[in-house]
């Protein structure tokens, strides 16, 4: 979907173009805001990866504008005729945003840091540096929607974790039920110390079977290492960093990825997938014995993370490590995938995405 701030805008051209029979030319901020919309198409996705614009056909325009924009300019065209009118915020709009969109407006931001705390490292952003006051006021209350409450010293605030961050509101009002802007509110955010299960888990038994596993991937493009433990992945595959991202939920895992691997620590995030959050697709996304701890909705969404044409490669554990009671057993796996026992504890499977279609697992 598109940055809420600027839907009904890009929405708009769409439709215009569409509706004239004419293609568009979409800029490289666009195409990256439109790039998991179910109408872009693999030139616009591609595009979207390599920060570029690209110039769409009358056809292409025409099957990028479909119902879902139409209804998402019209709702955002009817939420500023009522911001104007009455100055708050309709919980409707917030039926239209996804995590992806709150995330992408969030890590588009310009934070300041917070001096007068400086024994508590955190940012903050103010509406009067939003990009709008509609935008801001619609971002504090999806923070309240989609985040999980939790206390701090007096406070009771919902936490939005994403990416190695937690975002928060600072005010006891929830955002639809004051008017638009919100004076004297801030936005917050911090490195997340969220705490996982994997925390205490430094290493694995099955290393050297992993470690011949990893050596036979040979990841092709960009690509999302699940599970990136110490950087195996890297040492084997010679990935460079501007083609890898990894996440890891164990917080020793990736401090010591990242000490191993400096060049590579703006590439790695302290992040369970299900706290991982992006507009982007990538050509591979592998998960290395971290599978066998992943939900079958996690695994769902590593899946919706791999671009059209792209590879899905995990490997299971055949018996529990370091974390036995988030151990999934039978394994799930994605429509199309076959599994084989390599003899050495590890079960492994692959399969490769169609273009233009999404598979649930099963």
């Amino acid at each position: 979907m598109i940055e809420i701030e600027r839907t009904s805008a890009v929405a708009h051209r769409i439709a215009r173009a569409a509706a004239t029979g004419k293609g568009l030319v979409l800029s490289a901020d666009e195409a990256w805001r439109i790039a998991t919309h179910p109408g872009a198409n693999d030139r616009v996705r591609a595009a979207a990866r390599r920060r570029s614009g690209c110039r769409l056909t009358a056809d292409e325009t025409q099957l990028l504008a479909d119902e879902p924009i139409r209804d998402i300019a019209m709702v955002l065209d009817k939420e500023i005729e009522n911001r104007h009118a009455t100055g708050r915020l309709q919980a409707s709009l917030l039926d239209v945003i996804t995590v992806t969109d709150v995330v992408q407006n969030l890590e588009g931001s310009d934070y300041r840091f917070a001096k007068t705390m400086p024994r508590i490292p955190h940012w903050y952003v103010t509406v009067d540096s939003w990009r709008g006051p509609l935008g801001y006021h619609l971002i504090c209350g999806a923070i309240w929607k989609f985040g999980t409450r939790e206390r701090w010293g007096p406070y009771n605030h919902p936490y939005l974790y994403a990416n190695g961050w937690k975002y928060w509101v600072m005010s006891d009002d929830k955002p639809e039920d004051v008017p638009i802007p919100t004076r004297g509110s801030l936005i917050n955010r911090a490195r997340s110390e969220r705490r996982h299960p994997f925390d205490g888990l430094t290493g694995s038994p099955v290393s050297r079977a992993l470690d011949t596993l990893a050596g036979k991937v040979t990841p092709t493009g960009q690509t999302l290492d699940v599970g990136c433990g110490t950087g195996r992945l890297i040492d084997l595959s010679g990935l460079p960093p501007h083609r890898y991202t990894g996440i890891d939920a164990s917080s020793r895992m990736v401090s010591a990825c990242c000490e191993a691997h400096p060049t590579y620590a703006d590439r790695i995030r302290h992040a369970a997938l299900h706290d991982f959050w992006t507009a982007l697709r990538y050509d591979t996304v592998v998960a290395l014995g971290s599978a066998s701890y992943l939900t079958p909705a996690e695994l769902d969404k590593a899946w919706e993370l791999v671009a059209p044409g792209g590879r899905l490669c995990v490997a299971f554990l055949e018996e529990p490590v370091g974390c036995p009671h988030l151990f999934h057993q039978p394994m799930p796996v994605v429509e199309g995938m076959s599994l084989t026992a390599t003899g050495d504890g590890l079960v492994v499977g692959e399969v490769t995405k169609p273009a233009g279609e999404g598979v649930r697992s099963q």
